[in-house]
């Protein structure tokens, strides 16, 4: 019985590895079925939206897609795209309102393009400007669940309109019905949202899904490469383990089978094994028969032949896969063994050249003798360049039919390659596109022949423009030339009115002389009279004759000019003031000039003179009253810094030694009292100091020169150094280096009460951060002090920077009500201005702005820097 078993074990172990490897193997090539399915499907689908796509782009390409008054036109040939396509065509401007609608006639109102829940392809293809395949949604106008396919129409590289297809979702539950599908299993195509687009699958397995997501035994899934859509391909759970659950089955049977076997033939094969044995151990004999290793052996060339025909199923398999994909392209499909030389040709492109298909071997050459002469070489350029190169195979060609006329065909391939790198195989799919070429080529003549016209009709509108505005330019100077002339003779007149100035001219060939208007005027005459250089002269006063006749004579025989001023009497008696001026003109045989009144401006001269020595008589009066007021302002000021000090300093004292030496005896209201009068003597003796101060800002001379606006800020910010720890702020210093024009103390003055103003009221802020800095504005200099404090209301704005105005308690925030006035007081003496910008507990900036300093260019010296400092 050992031996029985040790028999039977080889084989029930050989059994066991069989079955395994075969199930193995089985499920292997249904997964890769299943996986093929899906991603051929995904293919396919992507060459359908490819063809869709392109024929969108053809369609955007006609110029008649953005005109309005052709859009009619262009509604029919959005006809043909349907025609071809089985799917309408949409066209939307950018706000998705729709224009064209195929499935509805010419002319019906449109609503807006609706949007669906996931992807939304015509918002994306106006982001991109690329085509985009969105997600399912229920058309308004087709009323039934469809996708679309956008493509936006570009014009100047700009997006200028939208193109849609809109398939409906049952166009592709077609496809998906053709599609080869083992029984039980299930076909689906998805959007990106999840919904079903098209799907194919048994009542019974739709059932069991919609019961339990877990009947679903393997799930296959293949993306799309243009849209967000995916296949899957499911394969029910029972049926996905029966070829599992039938090996085990067969294993069982198998042991069970080969056990009892081996018990119940043991004993008759027992002798027959021993003497096979016996023949084993007899070496002597020469060609004894090995019978166990001959039928290992048997077994191992059963092993390899299987295998070889397991590789050629699988070749087969995948060629079959192949020519699957390429069918699915609605192509009609080819095939070329390439170890053998056979060549499947299919015979729907045969008939459409009006030929019957050739044998196998004659196909290649009858193809490329009825190609067109121009390309031939690039067929077999292609043809090479993917066989020996891997480059993708897709071709334009013409083919002759058996009329003489030529057709368009696109043909695109795939080649399968052995180990070594050789072609052995390859299939491809051929289209037809004759008339796709005939629309291109329409729409390409239409295109050359409206911009040949519209060319033509802007040269000829540039032209019309251009006479036109020339003939407008014309026509408008001429205009102006008129109202220019009338202009000026208005203006002469006028002028001569107004300066009381006339002309003359003497004709030295007649000896006539001319006056305008305003000469008759001067000399009093009526126009009536008729003036000659003799009456002329006669008019000037006697002391001026000889001089006048001299100048008349020289400007008339050597054209020497003359201008002087003279007195003449006027017909009435008048004595006059006159300004003359002669010009001698030898070509034109002419003497002229102008003739002017200035009576009126001598006497105004003479009394400007007498105005001009009053008032240097009134400014020295002046001056030495102000010099008498500085003097006894001056003395007040001493008075006020003394005498008015000296009892505050009294009170002051006597209050501190009551303090220090009585305040046991005081009461607590005693020793409140005490307190407050030295609060008041203090505040009294501040007030007494700003007010000094105003005064002094007031009076005191000022001396504007260069002043460096960020060095005196780091100085005035020393100054306050032990203020500034003591409150715990933080003072930045961010200012380009500015120079102003301006007083240094008085600046000074500016800076110190701003950064005191700020400390003050930004005590209370976690921490106090004061920023101060400036600006270089054309001609000024802008400085600003801004601080995170308790800030105020724009309301009472001017009224901060008048004296003794506070708009805080004295008992929450000390201080006298001036320092802002004199701020304002020395800016405004410096020639600059001050404001301030806040609100009510945002901190408050105030500005001051100051003449700049302009360096003249020879110095070499910037007036400003770009750079800035912080402290």
């Amino acid at each position: 019985m050992r031996l029985i078993w040790l028999s039977v074990l080889p084989l029930i172990l050989l059994a066991a590895y069989l079955s395994f490897d075969s199930v193995r193997d089985d499920q292997s090539q249904r997964d890769q079925a299943a996986a093929n399915l899906a991603k051929n499907f995904a293919t396919a689908i992507d060459h359908e939206l490819t063809a869709r796509i392109q024929g969108l782009q053809l369609l955007a390409a006609s110029p008649q897609a953005d005109d309005a008054a052709r859009r009619e036109d262009f509604y029919q040939e959005a006809q043909a795209f349907n025609a071809s396509f089985g799917s309408h065509v949409i066209l939307t401007d950018l706000t998705l309102q729709m224009l064209i609608n195929t499935r509805v006639p010419w002319g019906t109102p449109l609503p807006v393009l609706p949007r669906p829940k996931g992807r939304a392809a015509a918002p994306i293809a106006i982001d991109t400007g690329q085509p985009a395949v969105g997600d399912i949604v229920f058309g308004p106008v087709a009323n039934e669940p469809i996708v679309a396919i956008a493509v936006p129409g570009q014009r100047h590289g700009k997006t200028a309109f939208l193109l849609l297809t809109t398939p409906a979702t049952s166009q592709f539950q077609q496809r998906l019905q053709r599609v080869a599908l083992p029984d039980g299993w299930a076909l689906t195509l998805l959007d990106g949202t999840g919904a079903v687009i098209a799907r194919r699958a048994p009542a019974s397995a739709d059932a069991a899904n919609a019961a339990s997501a877990a009947s679903v035994g393997a799930r296959f899934v293949a993306i799309s490469t243009l849209a967000p859509w995916s296949v899957r391909v499911e394969i029910p759970l029972a049926l996905y383990r029966a070829p599992q659950v039938a090996a085990a089955a067969a294993l069982v049977l198998l042991v069970l089978g080969a056990s009892l076997s081996g018990v119940l033939g043991g004993s008759l094969a027992a002798r027959r094994l021993g003497r096979a044995v016996a023949r084993l151990a007899q070496p002597g004999v020469a060609g004894a028969p090995h019978t166990d290793i001959a039928e290992i052996e048997a077994v191992r060339g059963v092993l390899k032949n299987a295998a070889r025909q397991r590789a050629s199923a699988e070749a087969e398999l995948q060629q079959s896969e192949l020519r699957f994909r390429l069918a699915a392209s609605t192509g009609n499909v080819w095939d070329w063994n390439v170890a053998t030389g056979k060549v499947s040709f299919p015979q729907e492109s045969w008939s459409t050249l009006g030929y019957e298909a050739p044998p196998g071997d004659a196909a290649p050459a009858m193809l490329e003798s009825l190609l067109h002469p121009d390309d031939r070489a690039r067929w077999r350029q292609a043809l090479a360049d993917h066989i020996k190169q891997h480059v993708p195979y897709e071709l334009d060609f013409r083919a002759r039919t058996q009329s003489g006329e030529y057709r368009w065909f696109n043909t695109r391939g795939q080649a399968q390659w052995d180990e070594r790198g050789r072609a052995t195989y390859m299939a491809g799919v051929i289209f037809n596109i004759t008339e796709r070429k005939r629309l291109e080529e329409r729409n390409r003549a239409q295109l050359e022949h409206l911009t040949h016209r519209e060319a033509e009709s802007t040269r000829l509108l540039a032209q019309v423009t251009e006479s036109r505005r020339a003939l407008l330019i014309a026509l408008e100077e001429q205009k102006q030339a008129h109202a220019a002339l009338a202009k000026s003779q208005r203006l002469l007149a006028e002028t001569e009115r107004m300066g009381k100035v006339g002309g003359w001219e003497f004709d030295m060939a007649t000896g006539k002389l001319t006056w305008t208007p305003e000469v008759y005027k001067i000399h009093e005459v009526d126009p009536g009279f008729e003036p000659t250089v003799d009456n002329g002269v006669n008019f000037y006063a006697p002391a001026c004759r000889a001089t006048i006749e001299q100048a008349l004579r020289r400007a008339i025989e050597q054209g020497e000019p003359f201008d002087m001023e003279l007195e003449i009497i006027t017909a009435k008696g008048h004595l006059r003031s006159v300004h003359t001026i002669g010009q001698a003109d030898p070509p034109q045989h002419r003497v002229y000039g102008f003739f002017q009144d200035i009576t009126e401006r001598q006497r105004a001269e003479l009394e400007v003179r007498r105005l001009n020595a009053e008032l240097e008589q009134r400014v020295a009066e002046r001056t030495a009253q102000l010099a008498l007021v500085n003097q006894e302002l001056d003395t007040f000021a001493y008075s006020v810094s003394h005498d008015l000090k000296t009892p505050l300093r009294g009170i002051d004292g006597y209050s501190a030694l009551l303090q220090e030496e009585c305040a046991d005896q005081l009461s607590a209201d005693g020793r409140l009292f005490v307190d407050n009068i030295r609060q008041g003597a203090r505040q009294m003796n501040a007030l007494i100091d700003d007010l000094l101060a105003y005064s002094r800002m007031e009076r005191r001379t000022l001396h504007n020169q260069p002043l460096p606006l960020r060095d005196l800020v780091q100085a005035v910010v020393a100054e306050q150094a032990q203020a500034i720890d003591r409150q715990g702020a933080n003072v930045r210093v961010v200012l380009p280096a500015l120079v102003a024009l301006a007083d240094r103390e008085g600046v000074a003055i500016v800076l110190r009460n701003l950064l005191e103003n700020a400390l003050k009221f930004s005590r209370d802020a976690k921490p106090p951060v004061i920023e101060i800095g400036g600006r270089d504005e054309n001609n000024d200099c802008t400085l600003w002090v801004r601080d995170n404090g308790i800030g105020f209301d724009m309301q009472f704005h001017d009224r901060i920077f008048d004296i003794f105005q506070r708009l805080q308690r004295s008992e929450d925030f000390p201080g006298t009500g001036i320092g802002l006035a004199l701020v304002s007081k020395a800016v405004v003496r410096m020639g600059g201005r001050v404001w301030a910008q806040s609100a009510p507990g945002a901190g408050a900036t105030f500005f001051v702005s100051l003449p700049k300093y302009v360096v003249p260019p020879e110095s070499g010296v910037a007036s400003g820097s770009d750079q800035t400092k912080e402290d």
